[in-house]
């Protein structure tokens, strides 16, 4: 129930009260009747009237996000402190410390591993160039192997080469022959008989060897050669082709597998970084704003648990009005903006005029009145004005 609302409920009842006293005079015999005043008599406020505290503009209740044990303390209650200065620290801090530089340490090596593919690409992408051209060289020499096996053992200089040998062996069995046949009359022991007949046999021997040699490469490969061939022209043919498709893969920048890897993992160190620090920053209880610690009931030494063990801070630089029992009833005849006259009763003579800053959307059940909360800006500050102090509100019409 608003303060509109019981003032005129008590402007009813003493207006019944007095016709109740006018009635009892005139029963009793005065000569002159009093005239009955009447409810249109009372002339009502100019709009809502609505009681109302005031409080800070900017207040913060502060708790740690994660539990811990309280390590120290560095704001008491009074003290003024400044965005960003820390009220609190929780245990833990040197442990946390070297998280981030191991954090920050992988970091710095993902970025290095992921600036080494950009900067090595040049070089990668010679190796890959230089690795296709050994491949289709041995490649093409794996299919003229082939054709030779498929045909015969060797090309046609070999055979050459063959064949020549073969002509000066048999050269040097005939001249050995007729060494020999020079000899062949005297006797067995003869060193000289026996140094021509060594020759001839050697000659003989290399004769055999090169007619052997020309007759292999002459004939045909066996089909244990050919698969061999075929075999070996197999994995050169897969070699260029797995060149080519590196080579595709990096002529254009670094190898994209490569470097989703690096940038993944880049990605991870600094997820894992961010973590660390905020791990860091979790144990600290900062102000968010320039303030007075209004209450501090943290004990070092003492489990600090989220939404329990609080810090309230205040900025008591500038304050407004909150009301506390406008009903549904009046809150249809404010709107933001609606100029307000606000009256305090710790200091009568302190009138201040305002504006309706904010109305909450949601009305509460207050003792059966629906009740909304509207926020008013004050158009001055004065210094004797203190948090909860209670106000009336009377809004403008």
């Amino acid at each position: 129930m608003d303060t509109y609302t019981r003032i005129l409920k008590k402007t009813m009842l003493w207006v019944a009260s007095l016709s109740l006293v006018f009635t009892l005079v005139s029963c009793q015999g005065q000569a002159a009747p009093t005239p009955t005043p009447t409810l249109a008599a009372v002339q009502p406020a100019s709009g809502p009237v609505a009681e109302g505290s005031v409080v800070p503009v900017q207040y913060a209740t502060l708790s740690f996000v994660a539990p811990g044990i309280v390590a120290e303390i560095l704001a008491h209650e009074g003290e003024e402190v400044k965005q960003g200065e820390i009220i609190a620290r929780l245990k833990g801090q040197e442990r946390l410390e070297a998280a981030v530089a191991q954090a920050e340490a992988e970091r710095i090596a993902a970025q290095q591993a992921l600036d080494d593919l950009y900067e090595n690409h040049p070089s990668a992408l010679a190796a890959a160039e230089l690795r296709l051209a050994q491949a289709e060289k041995a490649l093409d020499d794996a299919r003229k192997r082939l054709e030779w096996k498929s045909y015969r053992r060797a090309s046609d200089w070999s055979i050459q080469t063959a064949e020549a040998e073969y002509i000066l062996a048999q050269d040097a069995v005939k001249k050995a022959e007729e060494v020999y046949n020079g000899f062949s009359n005297l006797a067995e022991d003869d060193v000289n008989r026996a140094y021509a007949l060594t020759v001839l046999s050697d000659a003989r021997k290399r004769l055999d060897k090169a007619l052997a040699n020309l007759n292999y490469l002459k004939d045909l490969p066996d089909e244990f050669e050919k698969n061999v061939a075929q075999g070996n022209y197999d994995v050169a043919l897969k070699e260029v082709e797995a060149a080519k498709r590196d080579l595709e893969k990096i002529k254009n920048g670094p190898d994209p597998d490569a470097l989703a890897l690096a940038e993944a993992r880049l990605k991870n160190a600094e997820n894992a970084l961010a973590a660390a620090k905020a791990a860091l920053e979790d144990i600290k209880l900062i102000a968010p704003f320039d303030g007075v610690i209004v209450e501090n009931n943290l004990k070092v030494g003492e489990q600090a648990a989220p939404g329990t063990s609080r810090v309230i801070l205040a900025d008591f630089s500038e304050f407004e009005v909150e009301t506390s029992d406008l009903t549904e009833l009046n809150i249809v005849k404010v709107a933001v903006g609606l100029p307000v006259t606000v009256t305090f009763d710790a200091i009568p003579d302190l009138e201040i005029s305002g504006s309706v800053k904010k109305i909450q959307a949601l009305g509460k059940n207050v003792q059966g009145d629906i009740t909304y909360k509207v926020t008013i800006a004050l158009d001055q500050q004065d210094e004797r004005l203190r948090w909860n102090m209670t106000a009336t509100v009377t809004f403008e019409q």
